[in-house]
C-alpha cells in the first residue's frame, strides 16, 4: 500500500536553522523602517488620483457651451469639461482670468463639489503653456487648510482677434469635503520617527494639510501633517504625509529619484505534473550587492539603478529562509542580471526551482492566513519557519519546527515542486502555533491531536487553491490526488486503516470541504470561499481536537454572542459537519435555512402608490424569490410571491465582479406589505433567507 502524503514527528522538535543575515552598509531610506513606510516609499508622491472616469451626458449649460464632461465617480463631480470654443462666451483679452474662472465656478458649484471662496490662485498660476492658450491654476483649500493635492486647472483658447474663450476645466478637487469629529494634534518629530521606524530622521519643517484617501468606492478626508524629514545617515530629504488621528502614512517620497525593478519567477500554482507554471512577484525577498542589503516590497519592486544582484531567498518580513539541504550553513542565493525593461523574471529552471517554488508557496500561504488573523494572534506571521529543500531522501515531507522537502526518485517527486505540500506542511505549524494549548502560549508542542494537524494541513492547502484534490503529482508524474476532501469519510473511524492518522484528517477535512461547497451555494465561489476561509482559521484559536471544530466554528459565526440562539450560517456549517459525524448529534433539516447577508435590494423603478419595481444582487444563488411577510417558507402562490432572474446587473451594485444580479419578473406593492423576504436558492432549490422592511431582521429558518 502506498505512503500518504506527510510524516509529522511529534516528538522530535528540532530549532530552525539559524539565519546568517548580510551585515548592512548604509542603505535608501526607501529600505528601511516599517512596512508600511516602505510602502508609502515605493509608491512615491502622487497616490491621490481617482480610479475610474466615467463620461457624462453631453450638455450645453448657463451660455457656456459646454459640449461634454467627464464624471469622477467617487465624488460625483465633474472632473473635466470640454467647451466648443465656436460658441462660448467671448472673453477680452485684458480680463482678469481669475475673477472670470470665479464666476464659472460660482455657477457650477453644485457640479464642480466646491464653492468658489474654497480655491486660491497658485503662485504664478496664469500661465501661457502653448501660443494659443492661457492656463489658470487654483489651489483648493478647506476652512483655510489646504487640500493636499488638489487643484483645479481652467483653460481659455486664444482667437485670432486675441480675445479668449473657455476651452477646457481639470477639476482634481476631490468633491464635497466633510470631516467628523474633533481635529487632533499634529505629528512631532518623535512620532515620525516612531511611526516610519526610521530612527535617523530629523524635522526640518512641517505644515497642516487635508488628506484625501480612496476607501469603499468614495473619497474620506481627514486632517494630517506633512513633514519634510532629513535622514542624516544618507542625507535624504523625505516628505511624509500623516493621518493627525490614525497615524497612518497617506504618502511618503524622497528627493531622490530611484529605478524600480519588479522581480518574479516562473513557480507551479499546485503541482509540477499539472505543468501549470504562473509568474509570481518575489515578496520581501533579500537582495545585494555585496555592500548593501536591499528588499523587495509586497508587489516585488525594489528601488535600486544596480544592474547585477545576489537574491538571497530570505523573506525579510517573515524572516525565514529557504535552505538547500547540501548547504545548511546559509539560504539559497544565486546572482542575476535586472532586464533593462525593469521587469526580470527568474525563468522556471534558470535558479533554484525547488528553493523558489517553496519561498513563492509559503509566502502564498502567510498572505493568506493574514488576511484572517492578525499577527497578535499568529505570530508567524512575522515570524515563520526556515525550509529545507533537496533532501537526499524521497517519498515524504515533514514538519518538525521547520519545513522539510526530499528529493526526486524514481517511484516519488520533488515534494518542494508541489505546492499542495508545501502548503500542508505550514499547516501543521498553523495548528502548532494555534490554539488553547498552542506553542506560541506554552513554548510546548501544540499538536495534541494528530489526524487533526492532517486535516488542518489538506483544508489550508484546499481552501487556498479552491479545490478538494490534494497532493497531485505526489508519485512521480501520476495526476491522480492524493487525497480528496470531498468525500464521505465519518467519526469514529470504521478499521484500522482508517484510524491512520492522515485517513482520519479525511474526516474533518470532508467536514470543511462540504462547508465550503454549501456557503459557495449561497455566495458564490470566491465570497464562499472568503467566509469559509474565515470560519477555518479563526475557529483555530479555540480549537485542539477535531470533535471540537464544530463547535468553534460556530463560535466564530456567533453575531449575537449568544450559542443558544442559531448563528448566520448554522444551517451550512450544521449539515456539513453531521454528514461526517463531527457535529456532537446536531442535525440540520434538508429545508433549515441561513441567513443570506449578501442579498442587496436597490429600487429600479417606483411606479407610484407604492408599486416598485426592484433589482437585487447576491453572491451566488441560482434565482431568487420572494413573497410578503416576515415567513419561513415562499412557494408560487403564497401572499406577495415574486421571482427574481438573472440579469446584466447595475454597476452601482457591482463587487469587482463578485455579484450577480436578478430583476423582477413582476412588482411589489409595498404599500400593502412593507416587509418583505427573500430567499437566495441554489441549483437544486434550497434556500437562504434575508428580510427588508420597517422591521427587518434576518429568519432563521430549520
Amino acid at each position: 500500500m502506498r505512503k500518504l502524503l506527510c510524516s509529522l514527528s511529534l516528538l522530535a522538535f528540532t530549532s530552525a536553522c539559524n539565519n546568517n543575515s548580510l551585515s548592512t552598509s548604509t542603505q535608501s531610506t526607501a529600505s528601511k523602517g516599517k512596512d508600511e513606510f516602505r510602502t508609502r516609499m515605493s509608491q512615491g508622491t502622487g497616490v491621490f488620483r481617482p480610479e475610474t472616469l466615467k463620461t457624462a451626458t453631453t450638455l450645453n449649460l448657463a451660455g457656456n457651451a459646454i459640449a461634454s464632461t467627464k464624471l469622477d465617480e467617487h465624488s460625483g463631480a465633474w472632473s473635466w469639461v470640454g467647451f466648443d470654443t465656436t460658441q462660448g462666451e467671448v472673453i477680452r483679452a485684458d480680463a482678469d482670468l481669475f475673477v472670470f474662472a470665479k464666476e464659472f465656478l460660482k455657477k457650477n458649484e453644485v457640479e464642480l463639489g466646491f464653492k468658489p471662496d474654497e480655491v486660491l490662485l497658485l503662485d504664478g498660476g496664469i500661465q501661457k503653456p502653448y501660443p494659443n492658450s492661457r492656463m489658470i491654476t487654483l489651489k483648493r483649500q478647506y476652512q483655510g487648510t489646504e487640500v493636499k493635492g488638489a487643484f483645479i486647472n481652467i483653460f481659455f483658447a486664444i482667437q485670432a482677434d486675441e480675445t479668449l474663450r473657455l476651452s477646457e476645466l481639470v477639476n482634481n478637487s476631490y468633491g464635497p469635503i466633510k470631516i467628523v469629529g474633533v481635529a487632533a494634534a499634529a505629528i512631532d518629530e518623535a512620532a515620525a520617527r516612531e511611526i516610519t521606524g526610521v530612527d535617523d530622521l530629523k524635522l526640518v519643517e512641517k505644515r497642516a494639510v487635508v488628506s484625501p484617501q480612496l476607501r469603499n468606492g468614495h473619497y474620506e478626508f481627514s486632517y494630517a501633517t506633512e513633514l519634510l524629514m532629513l535622514d542624516n545617515e544618507t542625507g535624504e530629504k523625505i516628505t511624509l504625509t500623516v493621518d493627525n488621528a490614525s497615524r497612518s502614512i497617506h504618502e511618503a517620497y524622497s528627493n531622490r529619484v530611484y529605478e524600480t525593478h519588479e522581480i518574479s519567477a516562473e513557480t507551479y500554482m499546485s503541482s509540477y505534473v499539472l505543468k501549470d507554471l504562473i509568474t509570481r512577484p518575489l515578496e520581501f525577498l533579500q537582495l545585494t550587492d555585496n555592500n548593501q542589503n536591499l528588499t523587495t516590497d509586497d508587489k516585488g519592486i525594489v528601488d535600486t539603478d544596480i544592474q547585477k544582484l545576489k537574491v538571497i531567498l530570505h523573506n525579510t518580513k517573515n524572516n525565514s529562509s529557504i535552505y538547500s539541504a547540501s548547504n545548511k550553513s546559509a539560504p539559497i542565493s544565486f546572482d542575476i542580471t535586472l532586464d533593462p525593461s525593469k521587469k526580470t523574471k527568474i525563468n522556471f529552471g534558470q535558479a533554484s526551482t525547488s528553493g523558489l517554488n517553496v519561498y513563492a508557496s509559503v509566502t502564498e500561504t502567510i498572505n493568506f492566513a493574514a488576511k484572517y488573523l492578525n499577527k497578535n494572534e499568529l505570530k508567524l506571521i512575522e515570524n515563520g519557519f526556515n525550509s529545507q529543500v533537496d533532501i537526499n531522501q524521497s517519498c515524504n515531507a515533514y514538519y518538525d519546527g521547520s519545513l522539510n522537502f526530499f528529493s526526486q526518485s524514481k517511484d516519488c517527486a520533488n515534494t518542494a515542486l508541489i505546492s499542495d505540500v508545501v502548503k500542508h506542511e505550514w499547516g501543521h505549524g498553523l495548528d502548532d502555533f494555534l490554539g488553547p494549548t498552542s506553542r506560541q502560549n506554552s513554548n510546548r508542542s501544540g499538536i495534541t491531536d494528530a489526524a487533526y494537524s492532517e486535516g488542518i494541513g489538506d483544508i489550508l492547502a484546499g481552501y487556498i487553491a479552491k479545490s478538494p484534490d490534494m497532493g497531485r503529482g505526489f508519485f512521480l508524474n501520476d495526476p491522480k490526488a492524493l487525497r480528496v476532501l470531498s468525500n464521505t469519510r465519518t467519526h469514529p473511524p470504521a478499521n484500522k486503516d482508517e484510524a491512520e492518522v492522515h485517513s482520519l484528517g479525511l474526516v474533518i477535512g470532508g467536514a470543511f470541504w462540504d462547508m465550503h461547497v454549501n456557503l459557495a451555494k449561497i455566495y458564490g465561489v470566491d465570497l464562499g470561499n472568503d467566509l469559509a476561509s474565515k470560519l477555518f482559521l479563526r475557529h483555530l484559536i479555540t480549537s485542539d481536537r477535531y470533535i471540537d471544530a464544530y463547535q468553534a466554528v460556530l463560535r466564530v459565526d456567533d453575531d449575537d454572542n449568544n450559542p443558544m440562539t442559531k448563528s448566520p450560517s448554522y444551517c451550512a456549517i450544521t449539515q456539513a459537519f453531521s454528514r461526517h459525524g463531527i457535529s456532537g448529534g446536531e442535525l440540520a433539516d434538508d429545508d433549515c435555512t441561513d441567513m443570506d447577508s449578501s442579498i442587496n435590494v436597490k429600487i429600479d423603478q417606483d411606479l407610484a402608490d407604492g408599486k416598485l419595481s426592484l433589482v437585487l444582487s447576491a453572491g451566488g444563488a441560482a434565482k431568487i424569490v420572494g413573497c410578503a411577510g416576515k415567513v419561513n417558507s415562499c412557494k408560487k402562490g403564497a401572499s406577495g410571491f415574486v421571482e427574481f432572474a438573472t440579469s446584466d446587473g447595475d454597476d452601482l451594485l457591482t463587487s469587482k465582479g463578485k455579484r450577480k444580479f436578478y430583476a423582477a419578473k413582476a412588482t411589489i406593492d409595498a404599500k400593502a406589505n412593507p416587509e418583505y423576504t427573500f430567499f437566495s436558492l441554489d441549483a437544486t432549490g434550497a434556500a437562504a433567507v434575508r428580510v427588508f422592511g420597517a422591521s427587518a431582521r434576518a429568519v432563521r429558518g430549520g
